[in-house]
């Protein structure tokens, strides 16, 4: 597993105070998707309960999708298509945590504000 830390200063205005956890794997590393959400917890990734499965939807359907493939795209090697499915484990405005699958590609994308809205 790979795994990205991306800090405020790496992104376009530190004021932002944003930063970014990615983790990515390939399915073929674990047997299933909880144990690929489990292996991130010893990353440092927030507890989350694991997700309904059957929440897998489009990732294009989240009004952060553009944002989470420019990031992604960005700080990682990996370049996320509009077939990605993506289930949300956390989704506030300032917290964001989401499982992303596609092409047997793992990615948990866990990206934080402390700057005032």
């Amino acid at each position: 597993m790979q795994f990205i830390s991306v800090d405020e200063y790496e992104f376009d205005s530190p004021s932002s105070e944003e930063t970014l956890l990615l983790a990515i794997a390939t399915d073929q590393q674990f047997d299933d998707w909880n144990e690929f959400l489990e292996a991130t917890l010893e990353l440092g990734f927030d507890s989350q309960a694991l997700p309904e499965w059957e929440a897998l939807r489009p990732l294009m359907s989240l009004k952060e999708a553009d944002q989470v493939m420019d990031y992604v795209s960005r700080f990682s090697p990996v370049i996320l298509s509009e077939q990605a499915q993506v289930v949300v484990l956390f989704d506030e405005w300032q917290e964001q945590d989401f499982f992303i699958e596609e092409d047997g590609t793992l990615l948990r994308f866990a990206w934080q504000s402390s700057a005032q809205e």
